[in-house]
């Protein structure tokens, strides 16, 4: 065949994968490959190719075997080293940008992908010295001025982040992976409102850019508007079902307005597309324990510790369930867990206070509550639990002085309401007491609850 012809099959094969339709362009690359065995081109492509795929074994195959018909091929040898770098393997990265750059020092995407790979590694310097080579071979090389404001992003460079990228756009106003790194760096400067700005241009330019409605989701979970969160994860799902990371958020944020049910469907949604996500895992398991499924919510916890057994999220999500159970001594177990991996964890010290009082051992329980309070200062479970044992225990003004100060703290905080209605009703001030239960009395787990006092008229207005 002419070279005409040669021609005509590799264009092809390009323009398919400039249409993003890969498994056709493998399909007529290697049709080129059979046909024209001794081009180094094809077989470069079909590198690139591979490396769509993700398989980067194969894909580091074919650009050695590029080389080996043109040992001064610097596009391949940089290519093995972006092969790398996606595999998670920076150091053989630079290895092969460096060779590229020995074969052709003026070569500015060899500096830009080694400038990746030493980011990657957490070497900013470093990268930032490649980034600026790459810019000096080619000032209005958009790749690398990006790079620049994420690498300052990174190092909490906000101002630098942000100057950066608007560099980037006074070179290409309609590029979107900038604006969308500028909405990222703002949000990271505590600016949301500016940050939705920005990602509501991005939405201008691709209404279907369904990172920008996440974005602006957090923002406003930021901001706490969690009806307009809630409204933004929505669109992200809606433009793309099978985003985990928009599930995720989206079934956080009904958790969060306590509608437990769908918040469920979208977490478990989110583990079909990622069965391993440890937020996905963590955030259903909330989220079964709220609609009282506390059977199910060890299930998922179980699950997520069988691929990450030091997850103390986890292991506290399965605590609590086992508290609500009265499973004390498999709650007392993944306490020790969790201690054995952190032995200054407020929470878990608590936890173990309150696995201890259920037990009748006070005086153990009141060590580790001020165990952890002296952690913590800010722990309000633990201030509650030292009320709770003051009561228990007849000191009625200790417990009393504990509770008004949360009360004051925490004017609508469910638990401490519950709390406080039991106090009061110990008391036997019924008025107060049903004025704190009313509220609590419809929230599980406490909806299950009885009155801690049988045998007594429920106060309710009369």
């Amino acid at each position: 065949m002419s070279q005409g012809d040669k021609d005509v099959l590799i264009n092809r094969a390009i323009s398919l994968f400039n249409q993003g339709q890969i498994k056709r362009s493998l399909k007529e690359a290697l049709v080129a490959k059979k046909k024209y065995p001794d081009e180094p081109f094809i077989y470069n492509l079909l590198g690139v190719l591979y490396a769509q795929n993700e398989d980067y074994e194969t894909s580091i195959k074919s650009y050695t075997n590029a080389i080996k018909l043109n040992p001064n091929y610097f596009e391949a040898y940089n290519n093995i080293g972006v092969a790398y770098t996606s595999w998670k393997k920076n150091n053989k990265a630079i290895e092969f940008f460096n060779r590229a750059l020995q074969i052709n020092p003026s070569y500015p995407d060899a500096y830009n992908n080694k400038g990746n790979a030493l980011k990657e590694k957490g070497e900013y310097k470093l990268a930032i010295e490649c980034y600026n080579e790459s810019i000096k071979l080619n000032p209005n090389y958009i790749d690398a001025i990006i790079n620049l404001g994420i690498v300052a992003n990174l190092e909490q460079d906000f101002t630098l982040s942000e100057r950066y990228f608007q560099k980037a756009l006074s070179l290409d106003p309609t590029n979107i992976s900038v604006h969308y790194n500028l909405a990222n760096c703002l949000f990271n400067a505590k600016d949301f409102k500016q940050s939705i700005k920005v990602c509501q241009k991005i939405i201008n330019i691709d209404p279907a850019f369904h990172f920008a409605y996440n974005r602006v989701g957090l923002c406003y979970i930021q901001l706490e508007n969690q009806e307009k969160a809630k409204v933004y994860f929505e669109k992200a799902v809606n433009e793309k079902p099978d985003y985990p990371e928009g599930l995720t958020n989206y079934g956080f944020i009904l958790q969060e307005l306590k509608d437990y049910s769908r918040a469920t469907v979208q977490f478990e949604k989110a583990l079909m597309i990622d069965p391993n996500s440890d937020e996905a895992l963590l955030n259903l398991s909330k989220s079964y324990y709220n609609e009282g499924r506390v059977e199910k919510a060890i299930e998922v916890v179980n699950k997520g510790l069988l691929s990450n057994k030091k997850s103390i999220p986890l292991l506290k999500n399965l605590i609590a369930s086992f508290l609500l159970l009265n499973r004390l001594d498999e709650a007392s177990n993944a306490c020790k867990k969790i201690l054995s991996i952190n032995n200054n964890d407020a929470d878990a010290i608590n936890l173990m206070g309150t696995i201890y009082e259920k037990q009748g051992f006070y005086e153990k329980a009141k060590k580790h509550f001020v165990r952890a309070l002296q952690l913590d200062r800010n722990l309000f479970f633990a201030k509650m639990n030292i009320a709770t044992l003051h009561q228990l225990e007849g000191h009625i003004d200790k417990a009393n002085k504990i509770y008004s100060e949360l009360s004051k703290e925490y004017p609508e905080n469910v638990e401490i309401l519950y709390r406080k209605s039991g106090f009061a009703l110990q008391l036997e001030n019924f008025e107060e007491a049903w004025k704190c239960y009313e509220y609590r009395w419809k929230v599980f787990p406490m909806n299950t609850t009885k009155w801690p006092i049988q045998g007594k008229a429920v106060w309710k207005g009369e």
